[in-house]
């Protein structure tokens, strides 16, 4: 079975790396999102198994981002890739 990935970061570079290692394993199937607003309106269409949200984001928190994606696909598991410097709250961990 297929496992959707929803990340959500910034950095084309770093979102295309992710995206093709994961693609190339054929058990995962990830969409690419630059922020808040365009990862709301696809899981709004989608349901994503999983989460990857790059503390980078500059449209929103990671705290308000986690929470705003429960609301559309709740209990799917968030990973939070946290930069140097940048502190998270575990919102939603249902694992």
């Amino acid at each position: 079975m297929t496992a959707n990935i929803l990340l959500v970061t910034p950095h084309f570079g770093f979102g295309q790396l992710l995206k093709i290692r994961l693609d190339r394993l054929r058990d995962y199937r990830v969409t690419l999102s630059s922020g808040m607003a365009s990862a709301l309106s696809l899981s709004s269409r989608g349901i994503f198994n999983l989460a990857i949200l790059d503390s980078a984001c500059t449209d929103g928190s990671i705290a308000r981002i986690s929470t705003e994606l429960s609301k559309f696909n709740p209990g799917n598991r968030q990973l939070v890739n946290l930069h140097k410097g940048h502190k998270a709250t575990v919102v939603n961990c249902n694992i």
